[in-house]
This record gives structure tokens, C-alpha cells and sequence, in this order.
């Protein structure tokens, strides 16, 4: 019978006190990424991103701050003893508003900021062969599901703009956890 009553009382004390902690004051302190590694043949893909992110909460539900990505691409074949690498790292500035009340608040963000890349094709030449630098923006939308009174898991979708002579795209999708410091 403790058990059991030791049980709802933890239940009954998550479902009440895991309400978002988007006020004033409040800090935002999170990393995401994401990653996926796909062989093909004699072909071996990795591609790996993380986003570390702190924000600040200037008004109910509006958070800035600023946010770092480093992603990370290689390609690999056993067959022809080649590697190709690429990294690019974005410094953004960050802007995140929130939807709703509850244990899940939707959100969308705003990124704007600078990216440095850099490539090494050590099949042509074992040196560095420069990059694609340019400045970026982002705009995303995403959820953080407030496991706790002052902890979330994040799932997010990003579309960015890249422009550096020509204009790319890209889409990511990463899933991460915050914490929401008073």
C-alpha cells in the first residue's frame, strides 16, 4: 500500500510541477544533433551535428541568445583508399518564441549569423582545400516536452539559408535536451 500511494504521489507531483519555465529571467541552456552513418557499396557515408545553444527569457515565452553548429560530413571507399571530408561550423544569433502552457510547448526559432567550412580531399592533393564562408540564416520550428520542472527534450526542424556567391538550402532535423535555470 506505500508503494502504491508513494507512486501517485510522484505521478501527481510530475504531472503539476513539470509546467514550462519560460518566464522572465529565466535561462535556456541546451544541446542537440543529430547523426546517421550509411555504407553503400564499398562507399561509407558519416554525418554528425551538434548545436549548443544558450538563450535568455526577456519576456514570458521569448527567449535570445545565440547558438553554435558543427556539422560534419565524410565519405570513405575501401575500394579506391579515398576519403573526402567536410566541416562547417555556424555562429548565430538566436531568437525562440513558445506556444501554449503545459508540458509541451510548441515553438519557432529564428538563426541569423556567419558560417566557416572547410573541406580536405587528400585523393587529389593531402592538403586543405578551402571552403565556403558566408553568412546564414535559419528559420525552425519545434517542441520541448518538459520532462521536469526545469528539463525538456527538444525535437526541432530547421530550414537554412546559406550564402556564399550562390544560394543553398538545407533542411536538418535534430533532437536534443534544455535546461530552463531560473
Amino acid at each position: 500500500m506505500k508503494k502504491c500511494f508513494f507512486c501517485l504521489l510522484l505521478l501527481a507531483g510530475t504531472s503539476f510541477s513539470a509546467w514550462a519555465q519560460t518566464e522572465p529571467g529565466t535561462w535556456l541552456v541546451g544541446l542537440s544533433g543529430n547523426g546517421a552513418i550509411r555504407k553503400q557499396d564499398f562507399n561509407r557515408n558519416t554525418q554528425l551535428q551538434a548545436t549548443p545553444l544558450v538563450g535568455y527569457f526577456v519576456r514570458k515565452n521569448l527567449a535570445l541568445g545565440g547558438q553554435v553548429a558543427w556539422d560534419h560530413f565524410q565519405r570513405g571507399s575501401s575500394g579506391f583508399q579515398f576519403t573526402y571530408k567536410s566541416s562547417t561550423m555556424n555562429a548565430n544569433a538566436l531568437a525562440r518564441l513558445y506556444f501554449g502552457e503545459g508540458k509541451l510547448k510548441p515553438y519557432g526559432t529564428l538563426l541569423g549569423g556567419y558560417a566557416w567550412s572547410w573541406r580536405d580531399v587528400p585523393y587529389l592533393l593531402p592538403v586543405n582545400h578551402g571552403g565556403i564562408d558566408g553568412w546564414n540564416a535559419a528559420v525552425g520550428a519545434g517542441g520541448a516536452y518538459f520532462v521536469a520542472p526545469q528539463v525538456a527534450l527538444e525535437g526541432q526542424v530547421d530550414y537554412r539559408f546559406l550564402n556564399n556567391g550562390d544560394v543553398k538550402q538545407v533542411a536538418a532535423f535534430r533532437l536534443g535536451f534544455a535546461l530552463y535555470l531560473p
